[in-house]
């Protein structure tokens, strides 16, 4: 009897347990596991609303709930916090409420570290969660940024910067240079007082746009009515040279190629802009004065007068057969410009107006007696007139190109006429005549040369006969004349005696 019991009794068991587990079963099928892990928190929705708040664990929830899982960490939505503090008030100690002031900041920070910039959505507050680091915030007013920053730090700085929060520039006290100040590609203002100037981007990016001296502007910026005291539009045609210069330190730059230029004409700087025109030949001195920092830059431009003119001479420009320039004495330094000497074929011309010496060396003629004789001698001459002597020679003057001088020219054209005069007036002559009527002869020579004064356009002051060099046998036969002559006078001396 005991034995048929036990054995209804756990049939009735597993029966049980057959429809406890059963249950269970049907019960599950609608159900799903959600594991919340440390740190965070599961919200669950239903048709769009809250209803209900899982913390760290695992739970069997219906099928049709949503899930959003947060890390309980940094900022928190605000109508996320609401809805949570209204299922769940005990899950308000786990977050603080701050306020945020209309076009205010907040800056969150760990440690003194930057980690987030809070801004306000609209509705003045944000929800933060309680960490496990202490986090402070810091608030700043976007419209005078320049109060926060004088007390940022300079990792707050950078982080700001970084996350296009703030915009700064500075203009030091030693510096000229301007701030262009743009917001929403619209020049605001033109800043040129020394200082640091911040602005904040939180309606749109602030642009501080800093000038140097040396920069080229834009077409725009040249026309901008607010800009027109700062920059300089300066045209450059063919072959012209633009200098400008910074006169508050002497930096100097050229520019070469032709077209428009727009630059930067900054207070302080006391920038001069000259344009120098190089079509024309000779470069003015106030050119010059202008070039003369430069010089070194444009020397392959420029050619000088010869190092050769001193103070004796007449000094001209030619080209084409026409004088273009007579200089003075001062002008002791002429620069031309090189390629517009080599387009009109320009050069330098100087006629000597001291004393010259045309020297005859050599000349071998012959005597009335036919003998023959070398004779050198010497015609100090001069220029007395530039003027006389270029309407008189103008072959000598203008056809000598680059190469020679006047003197050399001259005296070549003399040298041919003087020495067929010496021949003329040697052959009317013995040779004991011509030794002992030098000066004679000299008289002669002067006098017959000096007609050509007029056809060279010069004075010739006198002719020295500086050697008479006979043949060997003349000498030989003088000294033997001389030595009998000798003797005679010795005899007649003895008769007397």
């Amino acid at each position: 009897m005991a034995k048929e019991a036990r054995k209804w009794l756990t049939q009735l068991v597993h029966k049980a347990q057959v429809c406890i587990k059963s249950f269970c079963n049907n019960q599950e099928k609608d159900k799903k596991l959600i594991t919340v892990p440390a740190g965070s928190l599961t919200l669950l929705y239903k048709n769009g609303i809250l209803i209900e708040v899982l913390t760290e664990g695992s739970y069997l929830r219906d099928e049709k709930t949503q899930k959003i899982t947060l890390v309980m960490d940094g900022k928190l939505e605000l109508d996320v916090a609401n809805a949570i503090r209204q299922v769940c008030p005990a899950m308000t100690m786990k977050f603080d409420f701050y306020k945020i002031m209309p076009n205010h900041y907040l800056l969150a920070e760990q440690q003194d570290i930057p980690v987030q910039i809070i801004k306000d959505n609209g509705s003045g507050k944000i929800a933060w969660w309680r960490g496990k680091n202490s986090m402070t915030f810091k608030e700043f007013d976007c419209e005078h940024p320049e109060v926060f920053w004088a007390q940022a730090h300079s990792d707050e700085k950078i982080f700001l910067k970084k996350n296009n929060i703030i915009s700064s520039a500075t203009i030091q006290p030693d510096e000229t240079d301007v701030l262009l100040h743009y917001y929403k590609n619209e020049l605001l203002e033109v800043i040129h007082t020394p200082g640091t100037y911040v602005f904040c981007n939180h309606q749109g990016q602030h642009i501080l746009f800093p000038i140097k001296s040396w920069q080229t502007c834009l077409i725009s910026q040249a026309s901008h009515p607010k800009l027109k005291e700062f920059t300089k539009t300066l045209q450059l045609n063919h072959n012209q040279i633009l200098i400008v210069k910074k006169n508050i330190d002497g930096t100097v730059k050229l520019f070469e190629n032709a077209g428009k230029y727009y630059f930067w004409n900054l207070p302080g700087d006391d920038m001069s802009f000259d344009i120098i025109d190089c079509n024309q030949l000779i470069v003015p001195q106030s050119d010059m004065d202008k070039l003369e920092s430069s010089i070194k830059t444009v020397k392959q431009k420029l050619e000088t007068m010869p190092s050769h003119w001193d103070e004796y001479q007449w000094r001209y420009l030619i080209s084409d057969k026409k004088i273009i320039k007579q200089f003075t004495a001062e002008e002791n330094i002429v620069w031309l410009w090189k390629n517009q000497a080599e387009i009109q074929g320009a050069y330098f011309r100087m006629i000597p107006h001291r004393q010259q010496k045309l020297k005859l060396a050599g000349q071998t003629v012959y005597t009335k007696d036919k003998a023959s004789v070398k004779i050198s001698c010497i015609i100090p001459y001069s220029i007395p007139d530039a003027e006389q002597f270029i309407q008189n020679s103008p072959e000598i003057f203008y056809q000598l190109g680059y190469h020679g001088s006047i003197t050399g020219m001259l005296e070549m054209e003399m040298h041919l006429t003087f020495q067929m005069v010496l021949r003329d007036i040697i052959q009317n002559y013995t040779t004991e005549e011509l030794i002992e009527n030098r000066k004679e002869i000299q008289t002669a020579i002067y006098n017959e040369i000096k007609t050509f004064e007029d056809q060279y356009g010069l004075t010739i002051q006198s002719v020295h006969l500086r050697d008479i060099i006979l043949s060997k046998e003349l000498q030989d036969m003088f000294n033997q004349v001389m030595v009998a002559e000798k003797k005679a006078q010795i005899k007649t001396i003895e008769r007397k005696d």
